[in-house]
């Protein structure tokens, strides 16, 4: 199958976007080119890390190790929010396991749409994710380390088959990823579906 080249300029401002990077490695570069292509449209940048060298040293871009700080990060974005004052924010969580699934500012990102946070986050171990999560992503990046089976069943089954997204997944070289326009409503498959290259 030859699917569309995605286009990182058509990252969209104000989505939340799923990077499935079992490898933990090829992730970063793609962090790297959205930050880039974005981050001109963004007042502050707020990446969650543990490994705070991977990233490029951007202006307004802000790194936190710890998770305790996404709730100011979002508690000024609602009070910004409030006065008619906020303007796009960027937020990048480089390890969903950070976090609690619970947590309320967490939550708050996928409930609040009009908050003008564009959010990005990664999962290392392929999981299921709360439908409050799940429904509101507009993009997954998949990349091919993890278990196919379970990447299958929770993100890709609008495949016509188990088979013909095996025959994809296993055809993606080390410097691509399938991108899933997961709030594209067509059944058309290579309208849903793009390759994104290094």
């Amino acid at each position: 199958m030859n699917f569309p080249i995605f286009d990182i300029t058509d990252f969209k401002i104000n989505s939340t976007s799923l990077i499935i990077d079992i490898n933990n490695n090829e992730k970063y570069t793609l962090f790297k080119n959205i930050l880039i292509h974005k981050s001109g449209n963004m007042e502050k940048c707020f990446i969650f890390t543990t490994c705070p060298e991977k990233f490029i040293k951007i202006s307004n871009v802000i790194i936190y190790n710890n998770p305790s700080y996404l709730n100011e990060v979002i508690d000024k974005q609602i009070l910004k929010h409030k006065k008619n004052t906020s303007r796009n924010i960027l937020i990048i969580i480089d390890d969903l396991s950070m976090f609690d699934m619970k947590n309320i500012y967490l939550k708050e990102i996928f409930l609040n749409k009009t908050l003008k946070i564009t959010c990005i986050l990664n999962i290392s171990n392929v999981i299921m994710l709360p439908s409050l999560i799940y429904n509101n992503l507009d993009f997954i990046f998949i990349y091919n380390k993890g278990n196919i089976k379970k990447i299958h069943e929770y993100y890709t089954n609008f495949f016509h088959s188990f088979n013909t997204f095996k025959e994809v997944y296993e055809n993606l070289t080390p410097n691509t990823c399938l991108v899933i326009k997961k709030s594209f409503d067509t059944d058309i498959i290579y309208e849903k579906v793009s390759i994104y290259k290094i």
